[in-house]
């Protein structure tokens, strides 16, 4: 993403010119940086797989409300750092239990398991669970193997020298 590499050098040459003179006016034109990538992240959707596009979206959310708290609490000259922290976790609470409901209303599950083979009747085979159950298999396996192999009462193949 060039426009990201792009408004990260921005940024950098504003922290370096900008922010020794107002910090203010750098905090703002920050979060209209910032604010106008999310907008562009949201309208392009980089990514290809929805879910993700979501995720990141709310992790730009998150930080645009960290900006935003930090930059009101910066120039209100505030400093109740227990209400300014209390602030910021109930944002990105409130912001993350958004995202997983809309996660779970619009965006289902695209992943999805192989059917695995069931291996419980080899479990019960080998530990004897029941008599008849091998009996069955050994004959099943035998008349399978009839005309190729020889099996022995054990179910393990014969070899003639």
């Amino acid at each position: 993403m060039m426009l990201k590499s792009l408004c990260q050098i921005g940024i950098i040459v504003l922290n370096k010119t900008l922010k020794p003179v107002n910090s203010a006016l750098f905090g703002l034109i920050y979060i209209i940086v910032f604010l106008s990538f999310t907008i562009f992240c949201i309208k392009r959707k980089p990514y290809n797989y929805h879910r993700f596009n979501l995720w990141l979206s709310v992790s730009h959310f998150a930080v645009l409300w960290s900006l935003v708290v930090s930059s009101i609490f910066l120039v209100s000259g505030n400093r109740f750092t227990l209400f300014w922290i209390f602030l910021e976790y109930l944002g990105w609470i409130i912001i993350i239990i958004a995202g997983v409901l809309i996660q779970t209303k619009f965006y289902p599950s695209l992943l999805y398991r192989e059917k695995t083979l069931d291996i419980s009747l080899f479990f019960r085979f080998s530990l004897g669970r029941n008599a008849m159950e091998k009996s069955l298999f050994l004959e099943m396996t035998r008349k399978r193997n009839q005309n190729s192999q020889k099996i022995d009462k054990f179910g393990v193949e014969v070899c003639n020298k």
